[in-house]
């Protein structure tokens, strides 16, 4: 009992420095972007061009987006009857409001009916999974702090619908939400949720199902 009120009292302390210094040397920085990619002079229909060779399975078969050119890469998401997609516009909100890094927008096209593509900076690197066994203690010191800032900056973004889980844009509605991915076999869907608390009680109750299945 005396081990776990001091391994809480240390975590506290730890929790409680760490902030200080973010609010004392304030968040961490953007990175470089490029001020042009070599797409800003081209028109759509030309980046549509560029969209149409990309070879089906390339936009499915990995968890990269294809690459364009050396600049830039490409993203296909749903299609919405009008405006700019949800990811696109979560991602400029996050590039305005925050201090997180990510990449800058460089167009916006519907591919097809059914999907628009999102062309967006090529940032160069590895996923935190493969360059995590590679890091030393204090490289994964400084990445969890800097992971604790980015969510603290996530949760402190405030818009008209902050409170209502779902796209951040007046006049579109929250979808269902799909989660059988998640909890293992098949469950229907819910929602769309009123608020936040509704959607976190939805997932906890995912969870308590799955542990117990």
């Amino acid at each position: 009992m005396i081990a776990q009120f001091i391994r809480a009292f240390f975590y506290a302390a730890v929790i409680a420095v760490v902030d200080a210094l973010l609010a004392s040397f304030g968040p961490i920085g953007r990175l470089p972007y490029r001020n042009s990619a070599d797409v800003d002079h081209k028109t759509d229909d030309e980046v549509l061009s560029l969209c149409y060779s990309v070879a089906d399975d390339d936009w499915t078969s990995s968890g990269c987006p294809p690459r364009l050119t050396s600049d830039v890469v490409a993203k296909r998401v749903p299609r919405l009857p009008a405006g700019w997609p949800s990811e696109a516009l979560a991602q400029d909100l996050i590039k305005n409001r925050t201090n997180i890094p990510v990449p800058p927008i460089r167009h916006i096209l519907n591919l097809n009916p059914y999907a628009s593509v999102i062309v967006m900076d090529y940032i160069p690197g590895i996923t935190l999974a493969a360059a995590w066994p590679t890091m030393g203690l204090w490289q994964k010191i400084r990445t969890a702090i800097t992971l604790r800032s980015y969510v603290r900056q996530l949760r402190s973004i405030t818009h008209a619908r902050s409170k209502i889980p779902g796209p951040v844009l007046d006049g579109e509605e929250p979808g269902k939400c799909f989660a059988s991915c998640i909890f293992g076999p098949i469950r229907p869907t819910k929602g769309p949720f009123a608020t936040s608390d509704e959607l976190i009680r939805f997932f906890n109750n995912g969870m308590d199902q799955a542990a117990l299945a």
